[in-house]
């Protein structure tokens, strides 16, 4: 007697929905801050967090964890991250709750994971950053790039700063210069102005 099998395939199409909370990103991170002062007047690491999207964000469904497994549980008092907006953890260890996370960041390198109701939606290594360099997506949202261009809490613009030196004198003293020309020596730069 011959016996016929029969063998039914069922497909299953698995079909990935990002939600809009899932597009959040780890926007900017320092980890060796030594000039930025924070608004509790101390000069804490920070996690940058950003909302590309159109839709506001529950805080509450926010969470951050460092390389070791420490948590920062997200804002519980209702807070939303707007469209388009940024929100700011600082990586202080010294309490928990709203803007503070219960955990510092390693100088010579650490790692950050941005969750969304549990799930990791953005991940950064820090590796070894120099004192005042940040991690910045430039754009918004966009490629990682070390910069001493600081923008915590706003937009990082469209380009790095062009060299990582965080020399105080070199961005921090910028000096305008007026010189007052009488007629006749403003005239004459005019005609000759490679003359000296």
């Amino acid at each position: 007697m011959k016996r016929i099998y029969t063998i039914t395939l069922i497909l299953f199409q698995f079909v990935w929905i990002k939600s809009a909370e899932a597009q959040l990103y780890i926007n900017e991170v320092m980890t060796n801050n030594d000039s930025w002062v924070d608004p509790y007047g101390d000069l804490s690491d920070f996690i940058e967090i950003y909302n590309p999207t159109d839709q506001q964000v529950l805080l509450s469904e926010v969470a951050l964890k460092d390389g070791s497994g420490h948590l920062w549980m997200g804002a519980d008092d209702g807070l939303v991250l707007e469209p388009g907006g940024w929100y700011v953890v600082y990586a202080d260890g010294l309490q928990s709750g709203g803007q503070h996370a219960p955990f510092s960041l390693n100088s010579d390198g650490d790692e950050v994971t941005l969750l969304v109701s549990g799930q990791a939606v953005d991940r950064i290594a820090t590796g070894t950053l120099g004192k005042d360099v940040s991690w910045a997506r430039i754009p918004d949202g966009g490629t990682w790039y070390p910069t001493v261009w600081i923008t915590r809490g706003e937009t990082n613009g469209t380009e790095p700063s062009p060299t990582l030196d965080t020399d105080p004198f070199l961005y921090n003293h910028l000096y305008q210069i007026e010189i007052t020309l009488n007629n006749s020596s403003y005239n004459s730069l005019l005609s000759s102005p490679r003359t000296y």
